[in-house]
Protein backbone atom coordinates (compact mmCIF):
# COMPACT_ATOMS: atom_id res chain seq x y z
CA UNK A 1 0.00 0.00 0.00
CA UNK A 2 1.44 3.42 -1.14
CA UNK A 3 1.90 6.28 1.47
CA UNK A 4 -0.90 8.43 -0.36
CA UNK A 5 -3.54 5.43 0.23
CA UNK A 6 -2.84 5.28 3.76
CA UNK A 7 -5.10 6.92 6.39
CA UNK A 8 -4.07 9.28 8.81
CA UNK A 9 -2.23 7.87 11.85
CA UNK A 10 -4.84 8.45 14.48
CA UNK A 11 -7.50 7.41 12.41
CA UNK A 12 -6.37 3.62 12.05
CA UNK A 13 -7.25 3.52 16.02
CA UNK A 14 -11.46 2.65 16.26
CA UNK A 15 -13.37 5.00 17.43
CA UNK A 16 -14.47 3.90 20.78
CA UNK A 17 -10.84 3.21 22.05
CA UNK A 18 -10.24 7.18 20.43
CA UNK A 19 -12.88 8.29 22.63
CA UNK A 20 -12.32 6.01 25.19
CA UNK A 21 -8.54 7.42 25.47
CA UNK A 22 -9.60 11.06 25.03
CA UNK A 23 -11.84 10.84 28.13
CA UNK A 24 -9.20 8.98 29.78
CA UNK A 25 -6.69 11.73 29.40
CA UNK A 26 -9.08 14.56 30.28
CA UNK A 27 -10.47 13.20 33.32
CA UNK A 28 -6.86 12.60 34.78
CA UNK A 29 -6.13 16.27 33.37
CA UNK A 30 -9.52 17.44 35.85
CA UNK A 31 -8.20 15.24 38.86
CA UNK A 32 -4.57 17.04 38.70
CA UNK A 33 -6.27 20.26 37.98
CA UNK A 34 -8.20 19.86 41.73
CA UNK A 35 -5.36 18.37 43.34
CA UNK A 36 -3.37 21.18 42.25
CA UNK A 37 -6.25 23.73 43.00
CA UNK A 38 -6.34 22.12 46.71
CA UNK A 39 -2.79 23.25 47.46
CA UNK A 40 -2.22 25.87 44.84
CA UNK A 41 -5.58 28.30 45.80
CA UNK A 42 -4.18 29.01 49.58
CA UNK A 43 -1.28 30.80 48.02
CA UNK A 44 -1.34 34.85 48.61
CA UNK A 45 1.61 36.55 48.00
CA UNK A 46 3.31 39.12 50.41
CA UNK A 47 3.97 41.64 47.49
CA UNK A 48 0.04 41.73 46.71
CA UNK A 49 -0.30 43.44 49.75
CA UNK A 50 1.74 46.29 48.71
CA UNK A 51 -0.94 46.88 45.85
CA UNK A 52 -3.75 46.28 47.87
CA UNK A 53 -2.45 48.87 50.52
CA UNK A 54 -2.91 51.84 48.73
CA UNK A 55 -6.81 50.94 48.14
CA UNK A 56 -6.65 50.63 52.03
CA UNK A 57 -4.91 54.25 52.31
CA UNK A 58 -7.28 55.95 50.27
CA UNK A 59 -10.43 54.81 52.36
CA UNK A 60 -9.10 54.79 55.65
CA UNK A 61 -6.80 58.10 55.12
CA UNK A 62 -8.10 59.68 52.06
CA UNK A 63 -4.59 59.28 50.87
CA UNK A 64 -3.54 57.36 47.35
CA UNK A 65 0.08 56.30 48.91
CA UNK A 66 1.95 53.61 50.56
CA UNK A 67 2.60 54.80 53.70
CA UNK A 68 -0.92 56.12 55.28
CA UNK A 69 0.52 60.03 54.96
CA UNK A 70 2.25 62.03 52.10
CA UNK A 71 5.61 61.63 53.58
CA UNK A 72 8.18 59.85 50.98
CA UNK A 73 5.33 59.31 48.63
CA UNK A 74 6.05 56.41 46.07
CA UNK A 75 4.56 54.33 43.78
CA UNK A 76 5.63 51.06 44.71
CA UNK A 77 2.85 49.52 42.74
CA UNK A 78 2.89 48.00 38.41
CA UNK A 79 -0.58 46.64 38.79
CA UNK A 80 -2.47 50.05 38.80
CA UNK A 81 -6.01 47.61 38.25
CA UNK A 82 -5.08 45.42 41.37
CA UNK A 83 -4.29 48.76 43.14
CA UNK A 84 -7.56 50.46 42.00
CA UNK A 85 -9.79 47.04 42.82
CA UNK A 86 -8.27 47.31 46.12
CA UNK A 87 -10.22 50.24 47.19
CA UNK A 88 -13.27 48.20 46.50
CA UNK A 89 -13.49 45.47 49.46
CA UNK A 90 -11.89 48.10 52.19
CA UNK A 91 -14.63 50.83 51.20
CA UNK A 92 -17.39 48.31 51.30
CA UNK A 93 -15.46 46.76 54.40
CA UNK A 94 -14.66 43.44 52.59
CA UNK A 95 -12.18 40.91 53.39
CA UNK A 96 -9.62 41.59 51.18
CA UNK A 97 -8.27 38.42 50.72
CA UNK A 98 -11.49 36.59 49.98
CA UNK A 99 -12.45 39.43 48.28
CA UNK A 100 -9.47 38.77 45.62
CA UNK A 101 -9.79 35.27 45.92
CA UNK A 102 -12.94 35.63 44.26
CA UNK A 103 -11.63 37.82 41.37
CA UNK A 104 -9.04 34.96 41.10
CA UNK A 105 -11.66 32.11 40.76
CA UNK A 106 -13.96 34.74 38.25
CA UNK A 107 -10.07 35.15 35.99
CA UNK A 108 -10.01 31.74 35.78
CA UNK A 109 -13.88 30.32 34.87
CA UNK A 110 -13.31 33.03 32.34
CA UNK A 111 -10.22 32.20 30.94
CA UNK A 112 -11.52 28.44 30.78
CA UNK A 113 -14.18 29.35 28.73
CA UNK A 114 -12.75 32.02 26.55
CA UNK A 115 -10.21 29.46 25.87
CA UNK A 116 -12.03 26.41 24.93
CA UNK A 117 -14.27 29.05 22.87
CA UNK A 118 -11.42 30.00 20.41
CA UNK A 119 -9.71 26.93 20.18
CA UNK A 120 -12.77 24.92 19.15
CA UNK A 121 -12.75 22.69 22.41
CA UNK A 122 -9.02 22.13 22.92
CA UNK A 123 -9.58 20.49 26.31
CA UNK A 124 -6.65 18.62 26.37
CA UNK A 125 -4.44 21.52 26.17
CA UNK A 126 -6.33 23.37 28.70
CA UNK A 127 -6.26 20.47 31.57
CA UNK A 128 -2.58 20.46 30.61
CA UNK A 129 -2.09 24.15 31.26
CA UNK A 130 -4.59 24.32 34.41
CA UNK A 131 -3.05 21.52 36.45
CA UNK A 132 -0.15 23.26 36.38
CA UNK A 133 1.04 23.84 39.86
CA UNK A 134 2.51 27.15 38.55
CA UNK A 135 -1.01 27.99 36.52
CA UNK A 136 -2.46 27.66 39.98
CA UNK A 137 -0.25 29.72 41.89
CA UNK A 138 0.04 32.60 39.86
CA UNK A 139 -4.06 32.47 39.47
CA UNK A 140 -4.26 32.84 43.12
CA UNK A 141 -1.30 35.01 44.11
CA UNK A 142 -3.17 37.89 44.68
CA UNK A 143 -1.02 39.81 41.77
CA UNK A 144 -1.59 40.37 38.14
CA UNK A 145 0.77 37.49 36.44
CA UNK A 146 -2.16 35.65 35.22
CA UNK A 147 -4.55 38.21 33.65
CA UNK A 148 -1.56 40.01 31.90
CA UNK A 149 -1.13 36.16 30.53
CA UNK A 150 -4.54 36.02 29.28
CA UNK A 151 -4.94 39.70 28.05
CA UNK A 152 -2.02 39.04 25.89
CA UNK A 153 -3.12 36.06 25.00
CA UNK A 154 -6.51 37.33 23.84
CA UNK A 155 -4.70 40.26 22.02
CA UNK A 156 -2.71 38.00 19.83
CA UNK A 157 -6.27 36.17 18.67
CA UNK A 158 -8.13 39.14 18.11
CA UNK A 159 -5.15 40.82 16.26
CA UNK A 160 -4.95 37.48 14.00
CA UNK A 161 -9.03 38.34 13.64
CA UNK A 162 -8.35 41.71 12.97
CA UNK A 163 -10.86 43.45 15.33
CA UNK A 164 -9.11 46.47 15.26
CA UNK A 165 -11.30 47.64 18.33
CA UNK A 166 -11.26 44.71 20.74
CA UNK A 167 -7.73 45.07 20.03
CA UNK A 168 -7.18 48.72 21.21
CA UNK A 169 -9.69 48.18 24.03
CA UNK A 170 -7.37 45.19 25.22
CA UNK A 171 -3.84 46.74 24.84
CA UNK A 172 -5.60 49.55 26.76
CA UNK A 173 -6.59 46.88 29.62
CA UNK A 174 -2.88 46.05 29.25
CA UNK A 175 -1.17 49.55 29.76
CA UNK A 176 -2.92 49.07 33.73
CA UNK A 177 -1.68 45.72 33.97
CA UNK A 178 1.78 45.42 33.51
CA UNK A 179 4.51 47.85 32.41
CA UNK A 180 5.49 45.62 29.74
CA UNK A 181 2.55 46.29 28.17
CA UNK A 182 3.92 50.11 27.52
CA UNK A 183 5.82 48.41 24.27
CA UNK A 184 2.43 47.88 22.73
CA UNK A 185 1.91 51.80 21.73
CA UNK A 186 4.15 51.23 19.23
CA UNK A 187 3.76 47.51 18.01
CA UNK A 188 0.02 47.72 18.30
CA UNK A 189 -0.38 50.72 15.85
CA UNK A 190 2.37 49.55 13.27
CA UNK A 191 1.03 46.18 13.02
CA UNK A 192 -2.32 47.44 12.24
CA UNK A 193 -1.51 50.13 9.85
CA UNK A 194 1.15 48.07 7.93
CA UNK A 195 0.66 45.85 5.33
CA UNK A 196 3.27 43.46 3.25
CA UNK A 197 1.95 42.60 -0.40
CA UNK A 198 3.30 40.63 -3.19
CA UNK A 199 3.84 42.76 -6.33
CA UNK A 200 1.93 41.54 -9.28
CA UNK A 201 1.06 44.24 -11.09
CA UNK A 202 2.33 47.67 -11.70
CA UNK A 203 1.51 48.95 -8.70
CA UNK A 204 1.14 52.71 -9.18
CA UNK A 205 3.58 55.98 -8.18
CA UNK A 206 5.54 55.43 -5.01
CA UNK A 207 3.98 57.34 -2.30
CA UNK A 208 4.56 58.24 1.47
CA UNK A 209 2.32 55.21 2.46
CA UNK A 210 4.28 52.84 0.05
CA UNK A 211 7.77 51.18 0.31
CA UNK A 212 8.69 48.92 -2.51
CA UNK A 213 11.69 46.07 -0.79
CA UNK A 214 12.21 44.03 -3.75
CA UNK A 215 9.37 41.74 -4.90
CA UNK A 216 7.05 43.06 -1.89
CA UNK A 217 5.77 46.52 -0.98
CA UNK A 218 5.05 47.61 2.55
CA UNK A 219 1.31 49.63 2.34
CA UNK A 220 0.85 51.76 5.51
CA UNK A 221 -2.36 53.05 6.67
CA UNK A 222 -1.51 56.61 7.55
CA UNK A 223 -5.16 57.17 9.00
CA UNK A 224 -4.62 53.84 10.89
CA UNK A 225 -1.95 54.47 12.19
CA UNK A 226 -2.72 57.92 13.65
CA UNK A 227 -6.05 57.15 15.02
CA UNK A 228 -4.67 53.80 17.17
CA UNK A 229 -1.83 55.95 18.32
CA UNK A 230 -3.78 58.83 19.39
CA UNK A 231 -6.46 56.39 20.76
CA UNK A 232 -3.27 54.73 22.86
CA UNK A 233 -1.48 57.48 23.17
CA UNK A 234 -3.87 60.28 25.31
CA UNK A 235 -4.80 57.65 28.17
CA UNK A 236 -0.85 56.58 28.58
CA UNK A 237 -0.06 60.23 28.31
CA UNK A 238 -2.42 60.95 31.05
CA UNK A 239 -1.08 58.43 33.16
CA UNK A 240 2.22 58.96 33.17
CA UNK A 241 1.43 62.89 33.82
CA UNK A 242 -0.16 62.21 37.08
CA UNK A 243 2.28 60.15 38.22
CA UNK A 244 4.55 62.72 37.33
CA UNK A 245 2.96 65.30 39.01
CA UNK A 246 1.63 63.12 42.05
CA UNK A 247 4.91 61.17 42.98
CA UNK A 248 7.41 63.01 41.42
CA UNK A 249 8.13 60.50 38.41
CA UNK A 250 7.10 59.59 35.16
CA UNK A 251 7.90 55.26 36.00
CA UNK A 252 7.06 53.21 39.36
CA UNK A 253 10.01 53.46 41.66
CA UNK A 254 10.48 49.14 41.60
CA UNK A 255 11.86 50.53 37.68
CA UNK A 256 14.39 52.61 39.42
CA UNK A 257 15.67 49.41 42.12
CA UNK A 258 15.37 46.87 39.54
CA UNK A 259 16.86 48.32 36.74
CA UNK A 260 20.25 48.47 38.44
CA UNK A 261 20.99 44.25 38.32
CA UNK A 262 24.06 43.55 35.94
CA UNK A 263 23.20 41.03 32.73
CA UNK A 264 22.67 37.53 33.70
CA UNK A 265 23.27 35.31 30.76
CA UNK A 266 21.43 32.27 32.56
CA UNK A 267 17.93 34.28 33.16
CA UNK A 268 18.50 35.72 28.94
CA UNK A 269 18.67 31.88 27.40
CA UNK A 270 16.19 30.58 30.21
CA UNK A 271 13.78 33.16 28.46
CA UNK A 272 15.18 32.52 25.41
CA UNK A 273 14.16 29.09 25.19
CA UNK A 274 10.36 29.56 26.20
CA UNK A 275 10.64 31.85 22.86
CA UNK A 276 11.56 29.28 20.31
CA UNK A 277 7.84 28.31 20.26
CA UNK A 278 7.50 31.03 17.55
CA UNK A 279 8.81 29.43 15.64
CA UNK A 280 6.07 26.95 14.65
CA UNK A 281 4.16 30.35 13.27
CA UNK A 282 6.35 29.74 10.14
CA UNK A 283 4.63 26.68 9.68
CA UNK A 284 0.54 28.45 9.55
CA UNK A 285 2.15 31.42 7.84
CA UNK A 286 1.42 34.25 10.61
CA UNK A 287 5.19 36.00 9.39
CA UNK A 288 3.47 39.49 10.39
CA UNK A 289 2.18 38.48 14.03
CA UNK A 290 5.37 36.55 14.29
CA UNK A 291 7.91 39.58 14.04
CA UNK A 292 5.17 40.98 16.39
CA UNK A 293 5.26 38.68 19.20
CA UNK A 294 9.50 38.32 18.34
CA UNK A 295 9.92 41.73 19.24
CA UNK A 296 7.52 42.16 22.27
CA UNK A 297 8.64 38.74 23.90
CA UNK A 298 12.77 39.43 23.43
CA UNK A 299 12.40 43.31 24.46
CA UNK A 300 10.81 41.38 27.89
CA UNK A 301 13.80 38.81 28.03
CA UNK A 302 16.36 41.85 27.48
CA UNK A 303 14.58 43.84 30.45
CA UNK A 304 13.87 40.64 32.91
CA UNK A 305 17.63 39.18 32.10
CA UNK A 306 18.72 43.22 33.38
CA UNK A 307 16.52 43.05 36.20
CA UNK A 308 16.46 41.91 40.07
CA UNK A 309 13.78 39.18 39.93
CA UNK A 310 12.23 39.62 43.22
CA UNK A 311 9.67 37.87 43.23
CA UNK A 312 10.11 35.06 40.47
CA UNK A 313 8.66 32.10 42.27
CA UNK A 314 6.66 29.73 39.94
CA UNK A 315 9.24 30.80 36.90
CA UNK A 316 6.67 33.68 37.14
CA UNK A 317 8.45 35.77 34.67
CA UNK A 318 8.90 33.12 32.06
CA UNK A 319 5.59 32.84 32.53
CA UNK A 320 4.48 36.10 31.03
CA UNK A 321 6.54 34.79 28.20
CA UNK A 322 5.78 31.48 27.45
CA UNK A 323 1.67 30.80 28.02
CA UNK A 324 0.52 33.71 25.86
CA UNK A 325 2.90 31.76 22.67
CA UNK A 326 1.26 28.79 23.73
CA UNK A 327 -2.46 29.62 24.06
CA UNK A 328 -1.93 31.27 20.74
CA UNK A 329 -0.29 28.78 19.16
CA UNK A 330 -2.72 26.03 20.49
CA UNK A 331 -5.41 28.70 19.17
CA UNK A 332 -3.63 28.11 15.62
CA UNK A 333 -4.08 24.50 16.01
CA UNK A 334 -7.56 24.52 16.23
CA UNK A 335 -7.90 27.03 12.86
CA UNK A 336 -5.54 24.23 10.97
CA UNK A 337 -7.70 20.93 12.25
CA UNK A 338 -7.67 19.39 8.66
CA UNK A 339 -4.37 20.32 7.46
CA UNK A 340 -1.14 17.83 6.69
CA UNK A 341 1.88 18.25 7.31
CA UNK A 342 2.91 17.61 3.86
CA UNK A 343 0.84 20.66 3.32
CA UNK A 344 3.93 22.80 3.71
CA UNK A 345 6.91 20.37 3.87
CA UNK A 346 6.78 17.95 0.95
CA UNK A 347 8.04 14.46 2.78
CA UNK A 348 5.72 11.99 2.00
CA UNK A 349 5.60 10.61 5.57
CA UNK A 350 4.00 13.54 6.65
CA UNK A 351 1.00 12.73 5.02
CA UNK A 352 -0.22 10.84 8.14
CA UNK A 353 0.28 13.67 10.45
CA UNK A 354 -1.65 16.83 10.95
CA UNK A 355 -0.39 20.11 11.36
CA UNK A 356 -2.80 20.42 14.38
CA UNK A 357 -1.34 17.46 16.21
CA UNK A 358 2.33 18.18 15.55
CA UNK A 359 1.98 21.68 17.12
CA UNK A 360 0.12 20.51 20.05
CA UNK A 361 2.58 17.88 20.64
CA UNK A 362 5.52 19.88 20.62
CA UNK A 363 3.92 22.24 22.17
CA UNK A 364 2.78 19.95 25.52
CA UNK A 365 6.90 18.74 25.28
CA UNK A 366 7.30 22.68 26.15
CA UNK A 367 4.71 23.20 28.72
CA UNK A 368 6.70 20.10 30.59
CA UNK A 369 9.41 21.99 30.21
CA UNK A 370 8.00 24.53 32.17
CA UNK A 371 6.37 22.65 34.19
CA UNK A 372 9.94 21.31 35.31
CA UNK A 373 11.50 24.56 35.11
CA UNK A 374 8.39 26.26 37.71
CA UNK A 375 8.37 23.20 40.11
CA UNK A 376 6.10 20.68 40.68
CA UNK A 377 6.07 19.98 43.76
CA UNK A 378 6.38 23.43 45.22
CA UNK A 379 5.44 22.51 48.80
CA UNK A 380 7.30 26.03 50.10
CA UNK A 381 4.71 27.95 48.18
CA UNK A 382 2.12 25.54 49.13
CA UNK A 383 3.13 26.62 53.01
CA UNK A 384 3.84 30.58 52.21
CA UNK A 385 0.35 32.20 53.40
CA UNK A 386 -0.25 29.63 56.33
CA UNK A 387 3.25 30.32 57.37
CA UNK A 388 2.82 34.23 56.58
CA UNK A 389 -0.65 34.82 58.90
CA UNK A 390 0.87 33.41 61.81
CA UNK A 391 4.25 35.90 61.29
CA UNK A 392 3.69 38.75 59.06
CA UNK A 393 0.17 39.25 59.35
CA UNK A 394 0.18 38.37 63.51
CA UNK A 395 3.63 41.00 64.01
CA UNK A 396 1.60 43.94 61.50
CA UNK A 397 -1.68 43.15 63.41
CA UNK A 398 -0.07 43.89 66.70
CA UNK A 399 1.93 46.73 65.92
CA UNK A 400 -1.25 48.60 64.69
CA UNK A 401 -3.13 47.33 68.62
CA UNK A 402 0.10 48.86 70.51
CA UNK A 403 1.23 51.65 67.50
CA UNK A 404 -0.71 54.74 69.86
CA UNK A 405 -0.04 53.68 73.40
CA UNK A 406 3.53 52.42 72.60
CA UNK A 407 4.26 55.49 70.45
CA UNK A 408 5.41 52.88 67.66
CA UNK A 409 5.34 55.67 64.62
CA UNK A 410 7.26 53.77 62.59
CA UNK A 411 8.94 50.08 60.93
CA UNK A 412 11.71 49.14 58.79
CA UNK A 413 11.22 46.22 57.08
CA UNK A 414 12.69 44.20 53.77
CA UNK A 415 9.05 42.54 53.84
CA UNK A 416 6.89 45.28 52.71
CA UNK A 417 3.85 43.58 52.11
CA UNK A 418 1.45 41.95 54.78
CA UNK A 419 3.37 43.70 57.75
CA UNK A 420 2.90 46.89 56.22
CA UNK A 421 -0.86 46.35 55.29
CA UNK A 422 -1.80 45.66 58.63
CA UNK A 423 0.08 48.26 60.78
CA UNK A 424 -1.29 51.40 59.29
CA UNK A 425 2.24 52.94 60.09
CA UNK A 426 4.99 54.34 58.14
CA UNK A 427 7.30 51.54 57.00
CA UNK A 428 10.82 51.84 55.79
CA UNK A 429 11.11 49.33 52.79
CA UNK A 430 14.55 48.50 53.26
CA UNK A 431 14.38 46.74 49.76
CA UNK A 432 13.44 50.03 48.45
CA UNK A 433 10.47 48.91 46.07
CA UNK A 434 7.95 50.62 48.20
CA UNK A 435 10.06 54.25 48.85
CA UNK A 436 11.24 56.74 46.73
CA UNK A 437 14.18 58.11 49.02
CA UNK A 438 15.59 55.01 48.93
CA UNK A 439 15.66 54.49 44.89
CA UNK A 440 17.35 58.26 44.67
CA UNK A 441 19.89 58.27 47.21
CA UNK A 442 20.27 54.93 48.82
CA UNK A 443 19.29 53.21 52.33
CA UNK A 444 21.31 56.33 54.01
CA UNK A 445 21.80 57.48 57.27
CA UNK A 446 19.58 60.58 56.53
CA UNK A 447 17.09 58.36 55.79
CA UNK A 448 16.77 56.41 58.89
CA UNK A 449 16.22 59.21 60.56
CA UNK A 450 13.87 60.48 58.80
CA UNK A 451 11.55 57.61 59.17
CA UNK A 452 12.99 57.46 63.00
CA UNK A 453 11.82 53.87 63.52
CA UNK A 454 10.74 52.56 66.23
CA UNK A 455 11.45 49.11 65.59
CA UNK A 456 13.41 47.31 63.05
CA UNK A 457 12.88 43.82 61.43
CA UNK A 458 15.91 42.04 60.47
CA UNK A 459 16.15 39.35 57.91
CA UNK A 460 17.79 36.55 59.70
CA UNK A 461 17.90 33.13 60.90
CA UNK A 462 17.69 32.06 64.01
CA UNK A 463 21.16 32.23 64.57
CA UNK A 464 22.62 35.79 63.13
CA UNK A 465 21.40 38.68 61.11
CA UNK A 466 22.03 38.46 57.72
CA UNK A 467 24.04 41.78 57.48
CA UNK A 468 25.18 41.56 54.05
CA UNK A 469 21.72 41.67 52.29
CA UNK A 470 19.62 45.08 51.60
CA UNK A 471 22.17 47.13 53.53
CA UNK A 472 21.26 45.69 56.85
CA UNK A 473 24.57 46.47 58.21
CA UNK A 474 24.04 50.14 58.34
CA UNK A 475 20.58 49.33 59.45
CA UNK A 476 22.38 47.68 62.61
CA UNK A 477 25.11 50.26 63.08
CA UNK A 478 22.24 53.12 63.12
CA UNK A 479 19.72 50.77 65.34
CA UNK A 480 22.39 50.36 67.91
CA UNK A 481 23.62 53.90 67.96
CA UNK A 482 19.95 55.11 68.57
CA UNK A 483 19.57 52.99 71.51
CA UNK A 484 17.19 49.76 69.92
CA UNK A 485 17.89 46.14 71.22
CA UNK A 486 17.22 42.98 70.43
CA UNK A 487 13.53 42.07 71.50
CA UNK A 488 12.78 38.48 70.13
CA UNK A 489 12.29 36.29 66.69
CA UNK A 490 8.94 36.54 64.31
CA UNK A 491 9.09 32.69 62.66
CA UNK A 492 8.35 32.76 59.18
CA UNK A 493 10.25 28.92 59.01
CA UNK A 494 12.95 27.23 60.93
CA UNK A 495 15.88 28.80 58.88
CA UNK A 496 14.07 32.12 58.40
CA UNK A 497 12.82 34.70 60.60
CA UNK A 498 12.59 38.11 61.60
CA UNK A 499 14.90 39.79 64.10
CA UNK A 500 12.91 42.39 66.20
CA UNK A 501 14.96 45.27 67.82
CA UNK A 502 12.38 47.79 69.70
CA UNK A 503 13.44 50.99 71.69
CA UNK A 504 11.77 49.75 74.36
CA UNK A 505 9.83 46.52 75.05
CA UNK A 506 6.44 45.90 73.63
CA UNK A 507 5.19 42.53 75.41
CA UNK A 508 2.71 41.71 72.67
CA UNK A 509 5.49 41.05 70.37
CA UNK A 510 6.61 38.06 72.31
CA UNK A 511 2.93 36.74 71.76
CA UNK A 512 3.70 36.59 68.35
CA UNK A 513 7.44 35.37 68.47
CA UNK A 514 6.44 32.12 70.61
CA UNK A 515 3.48 31.66 68.58
CA UNK A 516 5.36 31.95 65.34
CA UNK A 517 7.98 29.88 66.11
CA UNK A 518 5.33 27.33 67.94
CA UNK A 519 3.47 27.53 64.47
CA UNK A 520 6.38 27.75 61.98
CA UNK A 521 9.57 26.36 62.89
CA UNK A 522 9.11 22.94 61.65
CA UNK A 523 10.48 21.61 58.04
CA UNK A 524 8.24 22.22 54.85
CA UNK A 525 7.21 18.51 54.81
CA UNK A 526 6.21 18.48 58.56
CA UNK A 527 4.02 21.92 57.97
CA UNK A 528 2.84 20.97 54.89
CA UNK A 529 1.34 17.47 56.15
CA UNK A 530 0.17 18.91 59.02
CA UNK A 531 -1.93 21.44 56.43
CA UNK A 532 -2.55 18.69 53.82
CA UNK A 533 -6.68 18.07 54.82
CA UNK A 534 -7.36 21.84 55.09
CA UNK A 535 -9.20 23.24 52.43
CA UNK A 536 -7.74 25.92 50.59
CA UNK A 537 -10.32 28.62 51.37
CA UNK A 538 -9.86 28.29 55.09
CA UNK A 539 -6.68 30.34 54.29
CA UNK A 540 -8.83 32.94 52.05
CA UNK A 541 -8.65 35.32 54.55
CA UNK A 542 -6.80 38.35 56.04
Amino acid sequence: MTMSNQQPVQNLLPVKLRNGTYRAALAVLFVSAIVSFWFCARFTVDDAFISWRYGRNLVQFGIWAYNPSTFDLTQAYTNPIYAFLSVIPSYFQIDTVLFFKIVSCALGLSFSIWFAKVTKQSLLMLGALMCLPATMLHLFSGLETFLFVFLFSALLVELDRNNKKTVLLITLMLFMTRPEAWLLLVLVPTYLACHVKIIVDQIGAPSRSRLRIGRYYLEVDLKTLATSALVLGVPLAIYFGFHQHYFGSWLPNTFYIKSRATFSASDFFKFLFFMTPLTLLLLVGRKKIMCFCLTMFFAMTWSYSHSYLFMDYAARFAFHIFIPIYIYLVYLAALSKNERMNCLIKLNWLATIRLSTFINCVLLGYLAAFAIKSGIKAISLFNAYPRALEAHAALGKVIKSVSATMNVNSLVTGDAGMTAYYSDIKILDTVGLASAFVAKSGLTEKVLDAYDPTIVAFYSTPAAIDMDLFGQRAIYDWAVKKGLHYQCDVYWTASYTLKLFTQTDIPMLNNVCINSQAANNKSEEVFFRSNLLIPPWSFWRE
